[in-house]
């Protein structure tokens, strides 16, 4: 599968899984039942003002583009490089003219 395919893959579930936490949230909320039931319609409450539900989108757009960079750069390896070489290469002079 290439890069591209996999990209769409990806956002597809994601796009899904959030459809599914939001549709399952919403049936709880219509229907409280006991303390998790409460604490669910009450976080939907909130979810849903406008200001909270941007800010956290905003929340979870970062932790997502954070996660991404995360997953990346452990895929990657260190990418450690050494910019100046002080051994001694014969007749060459040190760095600061020594």
């Amino acid at each position: 599968m290439d890069g591209e395919q996999r990209i769409k893959w990806i956002g597809s579930g994601v796009i899904v899984a959030v459809g599914a936490v939001i549709t399952t949230l919403l049936f709880v909320r219509m229907n409280p039942e006991g303390l998790p039931g409460e604490w669910l319609a009450y976080v939907m409450g909130m979810a849903t003002t406008p200001f909270i539900m941007e800010a956290t989108f905003l929340f979870l757009g970062f932790m997502l583009i954070v996660w991404i960079n995360h997953v990346r750069r452990v895929k990657d390896g260190d990418e450690f490089v050494e910019l100046d070489s002080f051994k001694d290469h014969g007749d060459r002079k040190k760095p600061g003219g020594r």
